[in-house]
């Protein structure tokens, strides 16, 4: 009996035990690929991102940053990259108006909010 039992149990293992609701789930819960934000991201938001992580976000450190020429290119170059199939025009643009506004942002106040609201974009964007 217990080797019927580990053969089903391989079986099961190998087969899969998904039911149709649970590949519903998982498809819809795909995000969308950009390649140009994720260059974005890569080479312009990465060093914002680990300063204003951790226990002690670095503010001052983000702002200096994201005022840079290249993050502003960065900013150019994903408005205008093509929208992927898809791609929400609109959600892609709170992305890039947020974006702006922490370029801009003056005190560490500022910098954080708009650092959240960017982050907040890039998610309703991607799902």
């Amino acid at each position: 009996m217990g080797r019927w039992l580990v053969a089903g149990l391989c079986l099961l293992f190998v087969c899969g035990c998904e039911n149709q609701q649970v590949k519903e789930m998982q498809s819809s819960n795909e995000m969308l690929t950009d390649p140009a934000l994720d260059s974005f991201e890569n080479e312009h938001l990465l060093g914002a991102g680990y300063a204003a992580g951790g226990e002690r976000p670095n503010w001052a450190e983000v702002k200096r940053i994201v005022s840079s020429e290249g993050f502003k290119a960065g900013i150019a170059a994903f408005e205008s990259a093509p929208l992927p199939s898809g791609g929400d025009a609109a959600k892609k643009t709170a992305v890039v108006d947020a974006a702006k506004k922490l370029s801009t942002a003056a005190s560490n106040e500022e910098v954080e909010a708009a650092y959240k609201e960017l982050m907040a974009a890039k998610t309703a964007y991607r799902s």
